[in-house]
């Protein structure tokens, strides 16, 4: 398989947490969960029998990567890397950060109609390089309708051509790891680079779910203020949970202090165990990759 990009992108590592080396005894009880975006890619190795996760690396770009370059940094970082170039692996999970997405009750579902749903939400015609898949979301009863590059995943699929391949949207992630949170209304915001996905919830009901693309925090803090206005929710009613990309130190994070009272951090799963080397990575930066394991 080829690209029409002319170049290889050239992503920078920017976080590993792994052993000295991968044991290859583990890796038919190990699932492989890959994160996919516009500026950056990043991959976790997760013991499914030990509920263990043993390797994490992750890599950014600091401009904007077409579908094109992208899938060529992907292509060269499986074939020469020393954890992805095993294809025994007891399941593969692909997260993809697209904004095209909607989310369909399971009452006015229609498979026939996965296609339109996308197109109305989009509103416009959708493109012969974009694939539509569906993720159904039982304890939402409703169904994530989004699409991916018709070129990642005809890659990953001839890439482990003897294994099952299973793609999601970052929202789909980010809803299943925020309908655990203790709190009465709790708006999770999942922080990238130049996108944020908002998921409110009030105790176990879903009420709203959106993603945006942002320029700055301003802007930020103005789309997550106008989702609780929609609401009829005033600021100090709402705790409001960040993980991803932000730090206590951003200029998103000052942004929204100023308007929400209650600001916290997110934590790990519980249901997972981590290595050593994983102490010196935020508990709440990799929200949506690890939160794959539970789709």
């Amino acid at each position: 398989m080829t690209t029409t990009s002319a170049t290889p992108a050239k992503w920078i590592q920017t976080a590993k947490a792994s052993g000295k080396t991968f044991d290859l005894s583990e890796i038919r009880n190990c699932l492989l969960l890959l994160e996919i975006g516009e500026y950056r890619f990043r991959f976790c190795v997760v013991n499914e029998q030990t509920q263990q996760c043993i390797w994490l690396e992750d890599y950014a770009s600091d401009t904007f990567l077409s579908t094109d370059q992208v899938l060529d940094h992907i292509r060269l970082l499986l074939f020469d890397h020393p954890v992805l170039s095993y294809h025994e692996w007891k399941g593969i999970k692909v997260l993809i950060n697209s904004y095209a997405f909607t989310l369909i009750p399971e009452r006015l579902f229609r498979k026939e109609y996965v296609t339109e749903y996308l197109r109305l939400a989009l509103g416009r015609p959708l493109l012969p390089t974009e694939k539509v898949l569906v993720h159904p979301l039982p304890d939402q009863k409703a169904f994530n309708v989004f699409s991916v590059p018709v070129s990642w995943w005809e890659f990953f699929q001839e890439y482990f051509g003897l294994q099952t391949v299973a793609f999601f949207p970052t929202s789909g992630a980010v809803i299943k790891g925020a309908g655990d949170r203790p709190a009465d209304r709790r708006l999770i915001a999942n922080v990238e680079e130049a996108y944020l996905t908002l998921v409110l919830f009030q105790k176990d009901q879903l009420l709203f779910c959106n993603k945006f693309r942002y320029a700055n925090g301003q802007e930020a803090t103005f789309f997550v203020l106008s989702c609780l206005n929609q609401l009829n929710y005033l600021p100090e009613e709402v705790c409001l949970v960040l993980n991803g990309e932000i730090t206590p130190f951003s200029e998103m994070y000052t942004e929204l202090s100023r308007f929400l009272p209650d600001i916290r951090f997110g934590s790990r799963l519980e249901s997972l165990t981590f290595i050593p080397e994983f102490e010196d990575l935020a508990d709440h930066r990799y929200f949506g990759l690890l939160n794959l394991i539970r789709l």
